[in-house]
């Protein structure tokens, strides 16, 4: 069924495809029913229609391609070359219209919306690479002659492609109407670089390796074919908007998401045969159009029954090339090195490919592979260090004799300045051997080591580009001083020994022991350099020894001198003085650098000694070492030190003293300095005491008052007698203290104590009574006012909460006479009793 549908697509216009293919197709796959939609069927005719036509196009344009010359003649072309080959699709397209009556878009609507939209925008972004990177290259030269070469305005050579009667201009205003800038490239841009003739020759070459990027090409070339096959949606588009024809059967996006998922995990997954062939029809149910689903599925399962290549060929895949490919990753993955794993590989794929169901007859691409391998093995065979020879017997003598060759050149180096007479005879013995040999293999290495002869007789004598060398004597002369100068000469052992060394190796370079005069002459310099000590030059080796000797003894005396630094004290001098006076009985000049070092050491001691600042330089060394002195404690007690500081810096500076120069009474200023941290560390709560022992006695009464102040608060308007009670409780606990620390304490207790007494008696904003008794019973009646009266059981309430308070506030039930008269007439006015005028009230108060 699926193979009658697909026989006349290219002849059938839309609205035939339409009325032929509008019926569903029921078939099978793998045993399983597979039903294909009217709708899908409809779309199914219309997309290979269309990828027929994008494939001529691809031809078409890959044909063009082939003619082009270079990147500018690319630049230029290869977008008229896109209009001409997707020409007779975009008329498809036209023509489709019609045969449905679409007549209200023309064909420049057409070619608008085709352009304006993404349908070309696989070419369009192929062919910009170029366009980008070819301006890259030419804006790195500022050469307007070279600018101007590469932007000539050549003719396009294609000028017959017509729209409908239209030529290729048409196209290209169309291009630029809707922004599509492929005509605009490289070729077309302002430039406006730097560069030379060196950068011109580069930017040559670049462009030559841009136009020959086969990869960029091929993207080129599979972007017309992508832009051709998007026409279909294009058509499809423009029936939807200008007709009520509605085409379904495309493959939704979440359809596509959905089979590659299903896809994924189905190569992950081992079914069984029933439940495998479900899985791939449902696939092909969501999307048939995925060509690496057919790929797998044959490669995976085979197709010895040819249902793939059915549904493959049905949906437009292309079985054949699917099944090439196959075959051809095979052989490439199995072909091996070896003419027996070429061999085998072809037994394998003749296997694989009835398995996945192409015949033997089709399977060109591989049989070519395979042969080409078997031949490049029998010419890797017959090749020998690069040489073909006409039969394998030859091959096999030459590998011999290369074998033994390489023998003897591993053995072989090429010569260099410092090679020698004896490198030399030992080649021409080796090149001797080599030219016995039979086959032509020996020539190369014959070459080889006769260069390397004249190679050394160049560097042996210096000759160069710049220079003709020089005589092999006077070569000899110059690298026998070279020899002498890769030997040890630091002593009168080493340097006797090289010169029996010299004489020795003299044959070597080809002269006599008089004829190396430079060797002889630098020996000289050596043996002046050996009697040389410290800087003193004597005429003998033995004077030499002797002022070794005494360099020995000088440096052991010297060892421990180094130079003074603002640390250097008097013990210091006194070293320098003494190693001084030892330096004085030796006999050489030696000694008179170091009593020279000693003297400025000296000298230098004495200004970094009187130097007490960065800027400040003391008048006399008793003021440098009270300075000294006064920063020595302070390095040891400094602000915030311990008595454990004070005392080391008591006990330590009394051991200072004598490397500075000056007694206690002297260091008046850091003796000072230590009192002042210890009466620091005596102070406490502002406090300075006498001893250690008396401010360890304060700090421990100091934390007990602190204890007790934490409980004492300023008096407010609303505190009572027990207050004053607990003040007078701290008071006398803090009177019992020794030190003068608690007098600050006991006056502020005794500023609250006045301060309490004093609002005790205010009774309001402007009453202030005389006695505290006066003040309690106004407190008292205010209370009392202070409460809501409802029923009796609150006047009781009441009458209780101020015998309770009476205590605080020091009088008596009978002195609080007014607020118990309040709370007797609230009870009478509860209970309904006339309590009297408020005037008979006011006068009873003056008749008791």
């Amino acid at each position: 069924m699926i193979q009658n549908i697909k026989k006349g697509l290219m002849i059938m216009d839309l609205k035939t495809i339409l009325e032929k293919e509008n019926h569903s197709v029921d078939t099978s796959l793998l045993g399983c029913d597979f039903h294909i939609t009217a709708e899908r069927n409809i779309y199914n005719a219309i997309r290979n229609k269309y990828k027929k036509l994008a494939i001529a196009a691809r031809e078409k344009f890959e044909k063009m391609d082939g003619e082009l010359s270079d990147i500018s003649d690319l630049l230029e072309n290869a977008p008229n070359a896109f209009v001409v080959a997707i020409e007779d699709a975009v008329l498809e397209v036209l023509q489709d219209m019609i045969s449905v009556d679409i007549y209200t878009v023309d064909k420049d609507a057409v070619v608008e919306m085709a352009f304006d939209g993404k349908y070309f925008d696989e070419f369009s972004e192929a062919f910009n690479v170029f366009n980008s990177k070819a301006n890259e290259i030419i804006q790195e030269v500022d050469d307007e002659a070279y600018a101007r070469q590469i932007r000539k305005e050549s003719r396009p050579r294609w000028q017959s492609a017509t729209i409908g009667g239209n030529m290729i201009d048409a196209w290209s205003n169309q291009l630029n109407t809707v922004g599509m800038n492929l005509i605009e490239g490289a070729a077309y841009a302002a430039f406006n670089a730097l560069g030379n003739a060196f950068t011109r020759n580069w930017a040559d070459g670049e462009l030559k390796k841009l136009f020959k990027s086969k990869h960029l090409r091929q993207d080129m070339i599979d972007g017309v074919y992508y832009s051709c096959f998007n026409l279909h949606y294009l058509l499809m588009n423009i029936v939807k908007k200008n007709s009520a024809i509605y085409i379904g059967g495309t493959v939704s996006r979440q359809d596509a998401q959905k089979a590659k998922a299903m896809f994924n995990n189905f190569v992950s997954l081992n079914l069984n045969e029933e439940k495998r062939a479900k899985f791939i029809n449902y696939i092909f149910q969501l999307d048939p159009y995925e060509r690496e689903y057919y790929k797998i599925f044959i490669e995976k399962f085979g197709d010895e029954r040819k249902e793939f290549e059915s549904f493959s060929d049905y949906s437009g895949m292309n079985s054949y090339e699917i099944k090439n490919e196959i075959l051809v990753d095979f052989v490439k993955e199995h072909l091996g090195e070896t003419e027996e794993d070429a061999y085998n590989c072809k037994r394998e794929m003749e296997t694989l490919s009835v398995k996945i169901g192409l015949d033997h007859m089709l399977i060109a691409q591989a049989y070519a592979i395979i042969s080409k391998q078997l031949e490049e093995l029998d010419l890797l065979y017959r090749t020998v260090d690069d040489i073909v020879f006409e039969t394998r017997e030859e091959a096999d003598l030459a590998k011999e004799e290369l074998a033994k060759i390489q023998e003897i050149m591993n053995t072989i180096v090429a010569p260099t300045r410092e090679s020698t007479l004896s490198y030399e005879s030992d080649l021409c013995e080796k090149l001797d051997k080599i030219k016995k040999f039979k086959t032509a293999v020996k020539d190369k290495y014959i070459e080889k080591n006769e260069k390397y002869l004249a190679d050394f007789d160049k560097k042996f004598r210096g000759e160069n580009f710049f220079s003709s060398g020089m005589t092999r004597e006077e070569a000899g002369n110059e690298k026998a001083l070279k020899y002498v100068k890769t030997l040890p000469l630091d002593s009168y052992e080493k340097l006797d020994e090289a010169r029996k060394l010299l004489i020795a190796y003299l044959p070597e370079v080809g002269i006599t022991i008089e004829q190396a005069t430079l060797a002889n002459e630098y020996f000289d310099r050596c043996e002046a350099s050996l009697n040389t000590v410290d800087g003193v030059q004597f005429n003998t080796r033995e004077e030499a020894n002797y002022g070794r000797q005494e360099l020995r003894e000088i440096s052991y005396i010297m060892k421990d001198v180094v130079p003074p630094t603002t640390e250097s004290l008097l013990p210091y001098e006194k070293d320098l003085l003494e190693k001084k006076s030892k330096l004085q009985p030796f006999k050489t000049d030696i000694k008179n650098k170091y009593i020279a070092t000693i003297n400025q050491y000296l000298e230098k001691f004495d200004m970094l000694f009187m130097q007490t600042g960065m800027f400040k330089r003391a008048e006399t060394r008793e003021a440098a070492a009270q300075e000294k002195a006064l920063k020595f404690v302070k390095s040891i007690a400094h602000y915030t030190c311990s008595y454990a500081d004070v005392d080391r810096a008591t006990t330590e500076l009394e051991a200072f003293l004598p490397e500075i120069g000056i007694n206690l009474a002297q260091a008046f200023a850091a003796t000072q300095y230590i009192q002042s941290q210890e009466d620091r560390l005596n102070t406490v709560d502002g406090v300075v005491f006498t001893t250690r022992e008396e401010c360890a006695l304060a700090k421990y009464e100091f934390s007990e008052i602190q204890k007790i102040m934490s409980m004492v608060v300023a008096p407010t308007s609303e505190s009572l007698l027990d207050y004053e009670q607990k003040l007078l409780l701290y008071k006398a606990y803090l009177a019992k203290f020794q030190t003068t620390v608690k007098n600050k304490y006991l006056g502020i207790i005794q500023k609250y104590l006045l301060n309490f007494d004093e609002k005790f008696r205010r009774v309001s904003l402007i009453k202030t009574c005389s006695t505290r008794e006066e003040a309690a019973k106004e407190r008292a009646l205010k209370f009392v006012k202070s409460k809501t009266y409802n029923i009796l059981e609150d006047v009781e309430t009441a009458r209780n909460e101020l015998i309770a308070l009476l205590p605080y506030l020091g009088i008596t039930i009978n002195q609080a006479t007014e607020a118990f008269a309040f709370l007797t007439n609230t009870e009478n006015r509860i209970n309904g009793m006339s309590t009297g005028s408020k005037f008979g009230n006011f006068m009873s108060k003056f008749k008791k």
